[in-house]
């Protein structure tokens, strides 16, 4: 589990140098995108939050370029040395005025994040090595972390995005970011090889599929390196040698209703 920055990979793009806030809202137009106000989640026209009165208030989150806004695509090239393009989930639109802050937590998937324009400040935890804090897995914030990554002593990288670098961070890397200035960023989400998570994260992940409407879709997000492994049994087996060797830790045990239902769902 780990990161790694490769400065100016992306330099050659498109997008790089021609995408602002004045592009985005002209390409996209009055298409609705997700956007942070105040604290306050909505959707509205791309044109009004990227070049209106909202601009400089607005933080502009998780929005689908692959499915959603594909006159960008053009602009981007594939991250080199991502997987292969069939594990491809997403690529996603993030655009945030100076300040912007989103605060330590973790992603499932395995993440390729670009800077298109402006500078982004990134913390990094490891939660192999660190204790990121979380809420219980039970919890509707499971991915969040509490661990306040400003305080000293604490195990954790910090790294600066300028125009043209790219970030890679392994499925379950903790991060807290920071817009440095007005900034522009893409990133490609792709399936997470399974075999590569700690178990305590597996855990996790198997606790928030029994809660989930659809466990068997949100595991297709998952893949293992024998493509004749089957992901769910993996999954499974993970997560009882896991609560085993937690008995007493305040870990719900392999006996409990929730991983035989999950079992059930996933592998019946």
């Amino acid at each position: 589990m780990g990161f790694e920055v490769v400065r100016g990979a992306a330099l050659s793009w498109g997008a790089i140098g021609l995408w602002s806030s004045a592009y985005l809202a002209e390409t996209l137009g009055s298409r609705e995108i997700p956007v942070r106000v105040g604290g306050d989640d909505r959707n509205l026209a791309a044109r009004e939050v990227l070049h209106g009165e909202l601009a400089p208030y607005s933080y502009v989150f998780q929005t689908s370029i692959l499915f959603g806004a594909p006159r960008l695509l053009g602009d981007l090239s594939l991250p080199l040395g991502a997987p292969s393009p069939a594990d491809l989930l997403e690529i996603n639109l993030w655009y945030g005025p100076s300040g912007n802050h989103a605060p330590l937590h973790f992603d499932t998937k395995d993440n390729y994040y670009v800077q298109v324009a402006g500078e982004k400040r990134f913390i990094l935890v490891d939660p192999a090595k660190t204790d990121m804090q979380l809420a219980d897995a039970s919890s509707p914030d499971w991915r969040k972390g509490r661990l306040d990554v400003g305080s000293g002593g604490v195990d954790a990288a910090e790294i600066v995005l300028h125009p043209g670098d790219v970030l890679h961070m392994d499925p379950f890397m903790g991060h807290d970011v920071t817009a440095v200035t007005d900034s522009i960023s893409v990133n490609f989400w792709y399936k997470a090889r399974l075999d590569r998570v700690a178990p305590e994260m597996v855990y996790r992940l198997a606790f928030w599929l029994s809660q989930s409407d659809d466990p068997k879709s949100e595991l297709n997000g998952f893949i293992l390196p024998n493509e004749r492994a089957n992901v769910a049994s993996f999954l499974i087996e993970t997560v009882q040698e896991y609560c085993s060797g937690q008995a007493g830790k305040h870990v719900r045990a392999a006996s409990d209703d929730w991983l035989a239902e999950l079992e059930c769902l996933l592998c019946g």
